[in-house]
C-alpha cells in the first residue's frame, strides 16, 4: 500500500514537473514568435537600406550622381533608417519584459516596483496567449502606483 502511494505521488510529481516544461515551452515559442516580427522586419530593411547604398555608390563610380538621385536615396533611406532603429527598439523591449517577468518569478528578494509597468511586462512577454483573449487598453490613468 505504501509503495503504492508513494508511485502515487511520484506520478503526480513528474505530471506537474511535464506541465511546467509544457508551459515554459510555449512561453518561450510564443516570445520567439514576437520577436521574430521585429527582427525580421529589420533584418528586411537593413537589406534594402543595403540594396540602395550600393546602387547609390554604383552611380557615384560611374560619374551619373545627380542631385535628383541623392535626393531620392535621402527621402527613401531615412524611413528605413527610423522603421530599423522602432523594431530593434521593439525587439529589446519584449527581451528586457521578459527578463523582468523571469527575474520577478525567481527572486525572493524585495524591490520597489511601478505596479503599471509590472502589468504591461506581464502582457508584453504573455502577448502570444493573450492576442486570442479579448485584452485590451482601457485607456492611460493618471495614477501610477509603487509598491515594495
Amino acid at each position: 500500500m505504501r509503495a503504492t502511494i508513494d508511485r502515487l505521488k511520484q506520478t503526480q510529481a513528474d505530471l506537474v514537473q511535464a506541465d511546467k516544461l509544457a508551459s515554459l515551452g510555449a512561453l518561450v515559442a510564443g516570445v520567439a514568435h514576437e520577436l521574430n516580427t521585429p527582427i525580421g522586419n529589420a533584418l528586411v530593411t537593413a537589406s534594402a537600406l543595403e540594396d540602395a547604398t550600393r546602387a547609390l555608390e554604383a552611380s557615384m563610380v560611374r560619374g551619373e550622381m545627380r542631385k535628383s538621385t541623392l535626393t531620392y536615396f535621402v527621402e527613401s533611406t531615412v524611413p528605413m533608417a527610423e522603421l530599423i532603429g522602432r523594431s530593434c527598439r521593439r525587439a529589446a523591449d519584449l527581451i528586457h519584459s521578459f527578463k523582468q517577468v523571469a527575474v520577478d518569478q525567481t527572486s525572493e528578494q524585495r524591490r520597489t516596483f511601478d505596479l503599471n509597468q509590472l502589468v504591461e511586462d506581464n502582457i508584453a512577454a504573455l502577448r502570444p496567449q493573450l492576442s486570442r483573449s479579448a485584452v485590451g487598453d482601457c485607456g492611460r490613468h493618471s495614477r501610477r502606483y509603487c509598491l515594495r
